[in-house]
């Protein structure tokens, strides 16, 4: 988050009226940068399932230059941990990234849903965010529409990241940041912060699952899709 900084100045100023010298000062405004925090988070250190996930995370996320939030109850749970991490910081820094590492679908991303993501985002903007910040939902197919990508009369088919974005809207005098919220493409294996995240567009695990319309089979930062808050 860019704030405002000055400096005062001392200069000597030749004064003839005074026959001699001055010594004045000068109050000059600077740019300053104010230090950003990134946060990884996952609801359930004790998950099995996503054990190996969370043991990346343990190994790398300190090197990384995250903090971690090993475990949440719900979404309201997260955003309150996530303004304790901040307000314990010495340099109360500005939130430049959170991922949500966690077991997802086209309608949820673990503890958080599609019927409670306005109320989730709009929490959310109570955190003190940088002036340009990103959230990544980890967890598959979240940047996929839940119903066909076709339109249809009173069917909302925007994405979980998506509804995320727009729920969390710049607004000129209350909620000045450019957020991009991140979705994943496809069914999504380890994430973004390790840089090693792949999806593919079908799964074969418990039979053969077909893709979501628009999914894909990639690696890197081609398993996300982004959308912007303004």
């Amino acid at each position: 988050m860019l704030g405002s900084c000055y400096s005062l100045f001392f200069h000597d100023s030749l004064n003839p009226d005074q026959g001699g010298y001055q010594l004045k000062s000068i109050i000059v405004p600077i740019i300053c940068m104010a230090h950003t925090m990134k946060i990884i988070a996952t609801p359930d250190k004790n998950d099995q399932s996503l054990k190996a996930d969370i043991k990346k995370i343990n190994d790398q996320f300190q090197s990384k230059g995250y903090k971690f939030i090993p475990d949440y109850s719900d979404s309201d749970d997260l955003v309150n941990k996530m303004r304790q991490l901040r307000n314990s910081d010495p340099d109360y820094p500005c939130v430049e990234e959170l991922e949500i590492v966690a077991h997802g679908g086209v309608t949820s991303c673990d503890r958080i849903w599609i019927k409670n993501i306005v109320a989730f985002g709009q929490n959310l903007k109570s955190v003190v965010w940088c002036d340009a910040a990103s959230i990544y939902l980890s967890g598959c197919n979240t940047g996929l529409a839940p119903y066909s990508s076709i339109p249809q009369a009173n069917v909302d088919v925007r994405s979980l990241a998506e509804r995320l974005a727009d729920a969390m809207h710049f607004t000129q005098g209350s909620f000045e940041v450019h957020i991009t919220v991140f979705g994943a493409v496809g069914y999504l294996w380890n994430m973004h912060m390790t840089g090693d995240a792949r999806t593919k567009a079908a799964k074969s695990r418990w039979g053969y699952i077909p893709p979501y319309p628009e999914s894909r089979t990639t690696t890197g930062s081609d398993c996300y899709i982004g959308f912007k808050n303004w």
